[in-house]
């Protein structure tokens, strides 16, 4: 995937919300879309949530990966257990 292209997140359920958590900010979508990739490898729906003005400013607040609410314990424990 080339630097400029974001995954299509078509594919994913449509949430409420506030039915999404948090479970990651990280500074690059290149990060996020490495936690939201092995997330997904585990059977966890995730996406990535971003306030950059459209890349235009890509370290302005972070990355975050959101996952629903009944996930986030096993997200959580997924992530703690990654290599950093």
């Amino acid at each position: 995937m080339a630097s400029g292209d974001r995954e299509s997140h078509a594919d994913q359920p449509t949430r409420a919300p506030s039915s999404l958590t948090s479970v990651a900010s990280v500074p690059t979508h290149a990060e996020a879309d490495l936690i939201v990739g092995m997330l997904r490898a585990y059977g966890v729906a995730a996406i990535t949530s971003a306030d950059d003005m459209g890349g235009a400013y890509p370290s302005l607040m972070g990355v975050r990966v959101l996952v629903d609410a009944a996930d986030v314990k096993v997200a959580t424990e997924l992530l703690d257990q990654a290599p950093s």
